[in-house]
């Protein structure tokens, strides 16, 4: 197995702040923050609830977007520690070439790269997750493809995404349910200190979670992702119980100690499953008395000093919330509604940290819903449903530096030029607007792609080594039609099979502050 390269934080940093640098002189990008920013719209600073904090000691980050101009459908995105960016899956309007593209200018060109050879073939659009270790670099690519049961497979790469070598086959499909390993998960940390002596030839241990419905199940390789040992169930919590589907999470995050803490909703509900013997056993906790919204999933980070945040999509109101845990998961703060001022519902969360009290939030939101009283089941094209033909949605990012404080400032900016909305009529979320856990009102799709293509559980947010927040994700033009006035769906869009979602990576940089230069 090659060794991994690893890099320090000093050079990770370097590799990143170069880049934008060199960018800028060429380009003529002001403040040298790169391409794709809109500089005449910078954050909004606001508290919990929304209220608009008019005067601030600190300056306004800024949205910055590029188009890919390759199509896509649940994106994830990372960075790599040499400094490219990797978004995936991205395929041709045939849906043949399923891969993943790269950039090294910060989103202004793109390569494609496809998977390595041998290993599961991979023809879907659906259910795929990257990961970089920070300490080695390494990157993880897991994909599966359908029907069931559900195959997967894993690549891994040593050179910053440019090349890719394939593991032996991860999720057996038995131990993870009747609908294999749905929903894929992979992420890395260190391993506890009791079981540091079964590593081999790699530092840290990596993780893969995933189902279907009941149970989620994980398991560990201790050599890099060569292989995996057996998967565990995380067990339901006491009491819950639905018909239909769990809802399970993004990444999991490992702390220092090695404990392992894994989000997931069953029966639409915000648990975190905790291992303190790296996935051997499994307790869970909840983290609020409260109902997620949809396939919307639990999104779940840890700072630099091991504060944990969770996020999701209240039931009752639509709108997103975060809790804090200083202890380990054991408790959780009060929910706080982070939602950007003037956004009335959302859909499909994600969360990441950096530095002590830093946490983002990225989500679909929308000004102009229709309710409530929301309009009546539809199942079909986004925007054919009825009361929701005229809804449009932005994707929004909300930062704070501050979360710890007692009353935290919130910073919130629409990645997207809001007049170019990212999705046009009925939630973007696959699962819809649920009446009751385990039903929907509104079940929309984008366009007529491969199979559920054009749906959305979820999609990408990292934290770059720099503290800057990216996401990737998805540009929809309804029924793979060219939109009026949005050139991310250009005239050029034929529809038919064309599928409707288009890739977009997205970050919100500030501005006039020193970067973050420990890896993480």
């Amino acid at each position: 197995m090659p060794s991994p390269t690893i890099l320090t934080a000093a050079a990770i940093t370097i590799a990143l702040a170069t880049a934008p640098s060199a960018l800028a002189r060429e380009s003529g990008h002001e403040k040298g923050l790169g391409p794709g920013c809109a500089n005449n719209r910078p954050a909004i600073a606001h508290h919990g609830g929304g209220g608009v904090v008019t005067t601030t000691e600190e300056k306004a980050p800024i949205p910055c977007t590029t188009a890919t101009g390759w199509r896509t459908s649940e994106p994830s995105i990372v960075l790599t520690n040499l400094g490219g960016v990797l978004l995936q899956p991205a395929f041709d309007k045939a849906g043949q070439a399923m891969g993943l593209i790269r950039s090294l200018d910060l989103g202004t060109t793109w390569e494609f790269v496809p998977h390595a050879a041998g290993g599961v073939a991979v023809t879907d659009a659906i259910d795929q997750n990257l990961w970089v270790d920070r300490e080695t670099g390494r990157a993880f690519w897991i994909a599966i493809d359908l029907p069931s049961p559900t195959p997967a497979r894993l690549d891994r790469s040593d050179d910053g995404g440019k090349t890719w070598f394939a593991s032996g086959p991860p999720c057996p499909n038995r131990a993870f349910g009747p609908l294999g390993c749905g929903h894929p998960q992979v992420f890395s940390g260190p391993p506890t200190k009791s079981l540091r002596f079964q590593q081999h030839d790699y530092p840290n241990v990596v993780y893969i979670c995933g189902g279907g419905a009941n149970p989620l199940a994980c398991q560990r390789s201790v050599d890099g992702g060569a292989t995996f040992g057996p998967a565990v169930r995380i067990p339901t919590p006491p009491g819950v119980a639905c018909v239909g589907f769990t809802n399970f999470g993004l990444n999991g995050v490992v702390d220092r100690d090695g404990t392992v803490y894994v989000p997931f909703t069953p029966c639409q509900r915000p648990y975190i499953a905790i291992s303190t013997d790296e996935g051997a056993t499994w307790q869970v906790t909840l983290v609020a008395d409260t109902l997620t919204l949809g396939f919307g999933m639990l999104a779940l980070d840890k700072d630099k000093e091991n504060n944990l945040y969770a996020g999701w999509v209240g039931f009752g109101d639509r709108l997103p919330y975060i809790s804090v845990s200083r202890d380990r998961a054991a408790h959780w703060s009060a929910p706080v509604m982070v939602g950007a001022p003037g956004v009335k519902e959302a859909a499909i969360p994600g969360l990441v940290a950096g530095k002590r009290g830093q946490v983002a939030m990225t989500y679909y939101g929308s000004t102009n819903p229709p309710g409530p009283p929301f309009p009546p089941a539809c199942n079909g094209l986004s925007t054919s449903c009825p009361g929701y033909e005229k809804q449009t949605w932005n994707t929004y990012v909300t930062e704070s530096w501050n979360a710890l404080d007692r009353r935290p400032l919130f910073w919130s900016a629409s990645l997207n030029d809001p007049a170019q909305s990212t999705w046009y009529g009925c939630s973007p979320s696959e699962l819809g607007i649920p009446t009751a856990p385990g039903s929907t009102i509104c079940t929309a799709r984008a366009g007529n792609g491969p199979t559920l293509a054009g749906r959305l559980d979820y999609y990408g947010m990292t934290m770059a080594p720099d503290g800057t927040p990216w996401v990737g994700f998805s540009q929809e033009c309804p029924g793979g039609l060219p939109v009026s006035g949005n050139p991310n769906c250009p005239s050029t869009l034929t529809g038919g099979s064309t599928d409707g979602l288009f890739g977009l990576v997205g970050r919100l940089v500030r501005t006039g502050e020193e970067e973050d230069d420990e890896g993480d």
